[in-house]
């Protein structure tokens, strides 16, 4: 508790403690398991949990991406994927194969056995200062079958995204159905519509083309 405690108080905000050099964290409580080496300068913005591995992802205002043994609880991989912008959200591919993360105004793909390997940047063709000038990114989800990415901005513009080619298939600008908060995205399983649910208990649907 004393190892926890003090690790905490020197990496200290939002809960969690300081990694050390940006390195590889650690269970600092070994009786319970629940507190860990993580991230530092800020909170914790994205968790996703693997699909198919005993893994589960953590992204914070500091720019990694972190991911951790859920039997073990040890940090296993650490990725800085911004200096400048912070990780607002994260959702693995239903079979694992990717993850696709939050940072700033764009979307990262990455391959979870080697987070150092980007699969592919979204919008594609934008560059650090293009994506640094969009409105951040808040939710990320994946259809059912992992064909299609929504992401959701800030702004409330959903952009759905071809899974490998990672094109983009279409747009739905939000704010003009609604001035409420979107707590949900969803896909119909023929991929025909889009379900978006909203802080008002609203489930609105847009037909996808």
């Amino acid at each position: 508790e004393e190892e926890a405690a003090a690790a905490a108080e020197e990496g200290g905000e939002d809960g969690e403690a300081a990694a050390p050099k940006n390195g590889p964290g650690q269970t600092l409580h070994p009786a319970t398991g629940w507190l860990f080496n993580g991230h530092f300068g800020g909170g914790v913005g994205a968790i996703a949990a693997s699909p198919t591995e005993p893994t589960f992802a953590s992204g914070g205002a500091d720019g990694t991406l972190r991911l951790y043994s859920s039997e073990s609880h040890a940090c296993t991989k650490v990725q800085q994927l911004s200096t400048a912008a912070p990780i607002t959200c994260a959702a693995y591919a239903p079979d694992g194969s990717n993850i696709a993360v939050g940072v700033g105004g764009g979307v990262d793909v990455l391959d979870p056995s080697n987070l150092a390997d980007r699969v592919a940047r979204l919008p594609v063709d934008d560059d650090d200062a293009a994506i640094a000038k969009r409105s951040p990114v808040k939710m990320i989800r994946y259809s059912g079958d992992g064909g299609v990415v929504m992401v959701l901005d800030e702004a409330k513009v959903v952009t759905l995204y071809t899974a490998g080619s990672w094109s983009p298939k279409q747009s739905f600008d939000l704010s003009k159905a609604t001035p409420a908060a979107v707590n949900g995205l969803d896909l119909s399983d023929d991929g025909a519509w889009l379900q978006v649910g909203t802080d008002n208990m609203e489930l609105l649907y847009y037909s996808v083309e």
